[in-house]
């Protein structure tokens, strides 16, 4: 479930001063140019003081956060601040804090999380458990679901668990505030690719939020939703490649060198289609899945993630799917995506940003792909079989990759029997190669 990170910057409602109230109520009515307009008529006044400055300067900066003007939203909050750090009021510290605070969150929706991260340090640097608890649980909270975009879960985790330590002594157990918590905790799972623990987490947070909330609250229906999500990822276990299976062949390079081929195919990963070869293939190595869709290729990632994987993509699928290869796979092993596709138009600026994609390739020639990608196997298993003590003579592993790269070659050709000869003529048209550089 999303963080309201917004929202957590709106005016504070002080009834001290009318001249607040237009701004307030226009901002809770979603008038967010109009609020602006009217905080900003209020700054010009001669006889402002700095409390109002304060208060004033607070709520112009929730209004371009709502606005999303990010930079705008910065000046306004710095310019509070440098007003802050002249004051001699009972709250300076607190306010100080504060709007450290507000300016880690500019920087978080800006996706800055360098400077995200630093200003809530900041912020915590001048809290305390004691006199500010409420404000501490929020700075742990959105330092976890920092950590969490940036890919840090022990981090996150660590100061999610803060965040629920302090909360625990101030509020009731029911609190909305946990629902929050366990939620975005959920997302963190998620994130990582523990769909175990993150399914646990959305439920915790909906058995909290459902004991105060009606079954038809936004909340309850979108955690519903993702809950049927996390539940899709499992699968029974004869659906899943076993990773860790010894060999069929004890030369096989691959399983000895913790090497995983991945092929996407609509066609070649039917069950029905290639038995034959499929067989021979089980013959020399259990280090290749052929699946037929984007559910079957994402339920094979979780069960090899740790492992050096080599992908082979049908074109349409490739948006689909390899966001989430990039998202699920550690970065430290660096999957390589091969894509095959006849009409490469569609594919060629977004392939430009994926880094996945430009060390393997887009291919309009099955036997371009399948020479680049034995290529690559070969400098890999060439690499880790001395790593892994597991060295195997050059001519084996040439001799092993030659026979797999056979094989590939006989599955290419049955499914070209397999698919209309009519759009084969009329894909053949289409010759463009994008290499790696």
């Amino acid at each position: 479930m999303p963080t309201d990170l917004t929202k957590e910057t709106a005016p504070a409602t002080q009834k001290q001063d009318d001249c607040f109230a237009v701004g307030d109520w226009l901002y809770v009515e979603c008038k967010y140019e109009k609020a602006r307009e009217h905080f900003q008529n209020v700054l010009k006044r001669p006889s402002l003081s700095a409390s109002d400055s304060v208060r004033c300067y607070k709520s112009l900066g929730a209004v371009e956060v709502e606005l999303k003007n990010y930079d705008e939203a910065l000046d306004t909050y710095n310019t509070l601040l440098t007003i802050l750090m002249k004051c001699d009021s009972p709250t300076r510290k607190e306010d100080i804090m504060t709007c450290y605070v507000s300016i880690g969150k500019v920087y978080w929706l800006k996706g800055d999380y360098v400077q995200a991260i630093k200003y809530h340090h900041e912020a915590l640097d001048l809290g305390s458990l004691t006199s500010n608890p409420t404000v501490m649980s929020t700075i742990y909270k959105n330092l976890a679901n920092i950590y969490t975009n940036t890919k840090e879960f022990n981090l996150s985790r660590e100061n999610f668990e803060k965040a629920l330590e302090i909360d625990r002594q101030r509020l009731r157990k029911d609190h909305l505030q946990f629902g929050q918590t366990y939620a975005n905790m959920g997302k963190m799972y998620q994130a990582e690719g523990n769909y175990k623990e993150a399914l646990a987490y959305f439920e915790k947070a909906r058995e909290i939020w459902l004991k105060t909330l009606a079954p038809t609250h936004v909340y309850i229906e979108k955690i519903e939703k993702t809950i049927g999500k996390m539940k899709s990822k499992f699968v029974p276990a004869a659906a899943i490649p076993q990773p860790l299976e010894q060999p069929m062949n004890p030369l096989d390079v691959l399983a000895k060198n913790n090497v995983m081929i991945i092929w996407l195919d609509e066609y070649i990963g039917r069950d029905e289609n290639c038995r034959a070869l499929k067989k021979e293939f089980r013959q020399i190595t259990n280090s290749l899945k052929m699946v037929d869709s984007v559910e079957s290729c994402r339920q094979c990632l979780q069960h090899v993630k740790d492992r050096k994987l080599f992908f082979i993509i049908q074109g349409k699928y490739a948006k689909q799917i390899v966001p989430e290869i990039v998202q699920i796979i550690p970065p430290d092993m660096k999957p390589i995506v091969y894509i095959f596709c006849f009409d490469m138009t569609y594919l060629m600026e977004w392939a430009q940003e994926q880094e996945c994609i430009m060390e393997g390739g887009i291919f309009t020639h099955e036997a371009d792909l399948l020479l680049r990608l034995t290529n690559h196997l070969n400098d890999y298993v060439k690499q880790k079989s001395v790593e892994y003590a597991n060295y195997l003579q050059p001519e084996l592993i040439s001799k092993f990759l030659a026979e797999l790269k056979q094989m590939f070659e006989g599955c290419c050709k049955a499914k070209d029997a397999l698919t209309s000869p009519d759009q084969n003529d009329n894909d053949a048209n289409q010759t463009a190669t994008i290499m790696a550089k």
